[in-house]
Order: structure tokens, then C-alpha cells, then sequence
């Protein structure tokens, strides 16, 4: 996004903007004279800004620095329904051809893998949050502690603190209602709208943030914006009955493999061909050798490992254990990856396996 890289530049604020108890939200600039350069600034807290973008569509964005000179931002722009996630930096020079990859993940909640699917220029590239899962990140990145981006190719990893970002949210959200009322009415589908207890009589105020959706409300509220709590999240994979046998696509690296769902496995069997495909890859570490029990209580001899990453349904999990067995052996999925979600429970109405993230 064009506001991206001059958000580095922007001024200190005197006083870093508070999130509001007793008074309205006051911008730390009147709220309608835009800067010269286009932007118009609303506020601070931590290493956070927010402005407001006043060319073409216009776009409202929260930046913080990132290594190197690098800017991470969060914005929406005019006609947008979703929020963006942004990397800009001045050093970067990506090929028009590339189609680069980021996995961000807040504390511990699960990692995100994403590819861009808004816009990727020389120096930077941003990514559509999926209105599906824009609650959760609303709620992550305003209540979490760092954001963690790690990036294909050759770009060292990113941290960035969160400190500030719950304060910052109410002029975000204040610029959002004029600029992007689209995205707006996106995130008060998953609320019940706010109800004032009684009508408001004075001189109208700027919009604060809500303990209820983001909605202009009518008398300044007296306390934050709460997000909810994460709630779970639950993914239905497809099955296919092989004999008798539920099988599944999953994806180890960039290669799909059809396993067979063995709840009676105690770990991921890959057999040894696969194996030595996987560790040309770089994606299968081999760390020793043992047995495996298998679901008819035989008893294999095998080589252990471990698997960088295991994707199944659009989610994926970190440092799987394996067993590597003779080629031609077929392809578990067993405890070693189950075990890495809450729970996992098979619909023999509609073929599919629920997982609880």
C-alpha cells in the first residue's frame, strides 16, 4: 500500500494516545486537516501509529517498524471488506514474478500460512486477512504480547512487540467508519449491535471504541473495547473410504501424499522411499532408529524422524514425529500428528474428519 513506507516518517506524538474511561477519544491533530503529504495522523501508543490515507480511495493503517528499516502494517482501504497485513522494505527488490510466502503467528496461538493475495511490488507485498478469520486476528494482535513473521527465501524472521495496539485501535476503527464502511459492516455481522441505555443529549463526540461492535455510538463510552475470547476453531476434512480404510491428502513441505488414518499408530509411518525424498527437501530430519507399533499390534523395525511441517485442511502443525519404514510400506497418520490438536473426531455420515484447533 502506497502509505506504507511514510508511516517510518512520521512525527513523535507529545503525548502517546490513551484508550478512553471517562472522556471521549480526542485525536492528537483535528481530525479533519489532512497532512500535506496525504496522510493525516490520529494517534500513538508503543511503537504504534495509526493515520489516515486522504488520496484516491483513501485507507486507514496502523504501522511499526520492522529489522532493518522494514514497516509492518495492518490497514483497510476504500471498498475493502477485509483488513490487510503489509511488509514494506526499502532494501527488498522482489521479481513481479515471484509469489512469495509468510507464516505469522501471535504468541502461541497456531501459526498462519499465507501467500499474497492483494498486491506484491518491489518492495514489499500484502496479504487479505480472511473475513472468516478476521475476529480471531482482531483479537490476537490487540491482546497478544509479540507477532512473529517469518518469511520464504532469504529474509531473517521478524518480531515485532504488540505493545500499544489496543490503544491505537479506536482511532483505527474511527477512520475505518468513514473510509471503509464495508469492512465495517463485516466485523458487525459477528456482533449484536450496541444498544445506548438511554438517549444522548449534548454535543456529538468523535467515536471511541466499544465494549460492543464498532458502531458510531451516540454519547462517549466509559470503558475499552473488549475482544471476545478465542474460541476454537473446528476444520472438517474430507475422507475417502480405500478399502475399508479412511484416506487423506497431506502435505509435508510442497509435495501431497494420500495417507490412511490410523488411530492405532503411535506415530506418522513414511515409508523409506518417501523418506529420502523428503530429505533431499530438507524437510525430514532422521534422529535415530526403534519400532513401531502398528493398529493389528505387529511390530516394525524403523529409523525415527522428525517432519518440519505436516498440512492437512489449511492447517498445519510444526516438528511432527515419524518412523521411517520399508519402501513400499503404506503412509499413517497416527498419533504424533493427532495429538497436536484438541481433539479429532470421524463423521461416518458425510466421510470427514472434524479437528478442533
Amino acid at each position: 500500500m502506497a502509505g506504507a513506507a511514510a508511516l517510518a516518517g512520521l512525527p513523535a506524538y507529545a503525548q502517546p494516545y490513551q484508550p478512553p474511561y471517562q472522556q471521549p477519544y480526542q485525536p492528537t491533530q483535528p481530525y479533519q486537516q489532512p497532512a500535506s503529504n496525504g496522510l493525516t495522523p490520529l494517534g500513538a501508543s508503543g511503537a504504534w501509529s495509526v493515520v489516515q490515507v486522504t488520496t484516491g480511495a483513501g485507507a486507514c493503517l496502523l504501522g511499526t517498524p520492522g529489522p532493518n528499516g522494514g514497516m509492518l502494517f495492518i490497514g483497510t482501504a476504500g471498498g475493502n471488506q477485509v483488513l490487510t497485513l503489509g511488509f514494506d522494505k526499502p532494501s527488498w527488490n522482489i521479481p513481479a514474478s515471484a509469489a512469495p510466502s509468510v507464516t505469522f503467528q501471535v504468541d502461541n496461538y497456531p501459526p498462519v500460512n499465507t501467500t499474497p493475495t492483494k498486491a506484491t511490488y518491489a518492495t514489499g507485498m500484502s496479504f487479505s486477512i480472511n473475513a472468516d478469520f478476521m475476529r480471531d486476528f482482531i483479537h490476537e494482535v490487540t491482546s497478544g504480547s509479540t507477532l512473529t513473521v517469518r518469511f520464504s527465501g532469504s529474509e531473517p524472521p521478524w518480531t515485532v512487540s504488540l505493545a500499544g495496539t489496543t490503544a491505537v485501535w479506536a482511532p483505527f476503527m474511527h477512520c475505518a467508519e468513514s473510509v471503509a464502511p464495508s469492512f465495517v459492516a463485516t466485523l458487525n455481522q459477528q456482533y449484536t449491535p450496541y444498544a445506548p441505555s438511554q438517549t444522548y443529549a449534548g454535543t456529538p463526540q468523535p467515536y471511541v471504541a466499544a465494549p460492543q461492535p464498532y458502531v458510531a455510538a451516540p454519547q462517549p463510552y466509559t470503558a475499552p473495547y473488549a475482544p471476545p475470547p478465542h474460541a476454537p476453531q473446528m476444520v472438517s476434512q474430507p475422507l475417502q473410504l480405500d478399502g475399508g480404510v479412511f484416506t487423506l491428502p497431506a502435505t509435508i513441505g510442497t509435495r501431497t501424499f494420500t495417507f490412511a488414518l490410523d488411530t492405532g499408530s503411535s506415530v506418522v509411518a513414511v515409508p523409506e522411499d518417501v523418506a529420502r525424498m523428503l530429505e533431499r527437501d530438507g524437510v525430514l530430519t532422521v534422529t535415530g532408529s526403534g519400532k513401531v507399533v502398528l493398529a493389528d499390534g505387529s511390530k516394525v523395525a524403523i529409523r525415527n524422524g522428525i517432519l518440519g511441517s505436516v498440512t492437512v485442511g489449511g492447517i498445519t502443525v510444526n516438528n511432527v514425529e515419524c518412523e521411517i519404514t520399508s519402501k513400499g510400506s503404506p503412509l499413517l497418520l497416527g498419533q504424533s500428528w493427532m495429538h497436536k490438536f484438541k481433539s479429532i473426531g470421524i463423521d461416518y455420515a458425510s466421510n470427514s474428519l472434524n479437528i478442533r484447533v
